[in-house]
């Protein structure tokens, strides 16, 4: 996936965005795997409240520190559940004009995987819990 993406952007300068906290894993090792320049920003959301189910809503609890208007981003979120945080940070993003948005996905969940959002390239592509 890193060799992809370094293809992809030819020497481009990259943001890189982490959904906080389950990306941070995945964030660091593809960030090794990419060989451009590329900065580092974070999200934290919350779309499950304190139940182990999804509310339905998406809450933006950190927003990015910097602007991506102009910029190539990549968004890096561990697990794809109901692609709810997938369809309200692409949403939040388009708003701030960035150059290029790719979504690539650590792995998915059986539980209601891609009723809202597509990523656009797995590194896992297989569920990896029921």
């Amino acid at each position: 996936m890193g060799a992809q993406i370094t293809r992809d952007l030819n020497g481009e300068k990259l943001v890189m965005i982490g959904v906080l906290k389950g990306a941070a894993p995945f964030l660091a090792d593809l960030s090794r795997a990419i060989q451009i320049d590329a900065t580092f920003d974070f999200v934290a959301t919350s779309s499950y409240g304190k139940g182990q189910r999804s509310s339905g809503a998406v809450k933006l609890i950190k927003d990015l520190d910097h602007s991506i208007e102009g910029k190539n981003v990549l968004v890096v979120e561990d697990i794809l559940d109901t692609g709810l945080t997938l369809s309200y940070l692409r949403k939040l993003f388009v708003q701030q004009h960035p150059s290029r948005c790719a979504l690539p996905r650590c792995s998915t969940s059986l539980l209601g995987a891609l009723k809202k959002s597509t990523p656009t390239m797995w590194a896992f592509p297989f569920p990896t819990c029921l």
